[in-house]
C-alpha cells in the first residue's frame, strides 16, 4: 500500500534536518618542504639539476595566509643560502590551496611558478605551471609537485 504524505509534513520535516556542514579551511602553517621535478621529468632524482627542494613557511591567521619561500640559488651555481621569495596570490579554499613563487631566473626577467594543491594533513601535493613572460604561455605544460610539512603538527 503507497501513503500520500503532504508535502507541508515533508517541508517541516525538512526544517529538522541538521544544516550542511561547510568546508573549513585545513591548517598550513609552520615550515613545508616542497618538491618537484621540473618539466615533469619523472624520476628525476634528488640532488639532479632538474630536480627542485624549495622549503615554505606558511603563516596563517584564520583564512589569511601568508609565507615565504627559500629557493636554492639560480643554476648553474647552486651554492650559496637559499634566496627569500614572498609566497603571492595565496588562497586556502577547505582543503584547495594556491599560491605563486616568483623569481629573477631565465636573463633575469623575473618568471612566475603558480601551485595548486589539496592539504591533507602534514602533506600536499598538486601542478606547479611554470610561466616565463618571454615563452609562450603554453610552453610549459604542468608538472606535479609534493610537500611535507616538516616535524608535522598539522
Amino acid at each position: 500500500m503507497c501513503r500520500i504524505v503532504p508535502l507541508g509534513v515533508l517541508a517541516a520535516l525538512s526544517l529538522l534536518a541538521p544544516p550542511a556542514l561547510e568546508a573549513q579551511d585545513v591548517d598550513v602553517s609552520g615550515d613545508w618542504i616542497i618538491t618537484y621535478c621540473m618539466h615533469g621529468e619523472p624520476n628525476c632524482g634528488i640532488g639532479s639539476r632538474r630536480s627542485v627542494s624549495m622549503d615554505a613557511t606558511f603563516e596563517q591567521d584564520g583564512t589569511t595566509v601568508t609565507g615565504t619561500a627559500f629557493i636554492s640559488p639560480r643554476w648553474p651555481e647552486r651554492v650559496g643560502e637559499p634566496e627569500p621569495a614572498p609566497l603571492g596570490d595565496v588562497g586556502l579554499d577547505g582543503d584547495r590551496i594556491t599560491f605563486t613563487v616568483s623569481r629573477g631566473f631565465r636573463r633575469d626577467v623575473p618568471v612566475t611558478y603558480v601551485y595548486t594543491g589539496t592539504v591533507t594533513g602534514d602533506t600536499m601535493e598538486g601542478t606547479v605551471v611554470y610561466r616565463d613572460p618571454v615563452a609562450s604561455p603554453d610552453a610549459y605544460p604542468p608538472f606535479p609537485f609534493t610537500g611535507t610539512r616538516k616535524g608535522g603538527g598539522g
